[in-house]
């Protein structure tokens, strides 16, 4: 998409910009499962990250996963 000027680039509804924000963050947690899943090769291993829930609930059981929440 291109845009006439910086104010209409800027100015874009929040909607409008978050949409490929959250494609690519999408993208990257996938790559970032794959590479975590193929360095374990079956072993247990800790990862600080920010995953969706359920893509936790398909590679994993929920007995193995912890999420912890800040309260602010």
């Amino acid at each position: 998409m291109t845009y006439g000027s910086l104010d209409e680039y800027f100015n874009r509804p929040p909607e409008v910009y978050a949409e490929p924000l959250r494609r690519s963050v999408e993208e990257q947690v996938r790559i970032a499962v794959v590479e975590l899943l193929t360095m374990a090769e079956g072993r247990i291993i800790i990862v600080d990250g920010c995953f969706p829930c359920d893509m936790l609930h398909r590679i994993s059981t929920p007995d193995r996963v912890v999420i912890l929440m800040a309260h602010i």
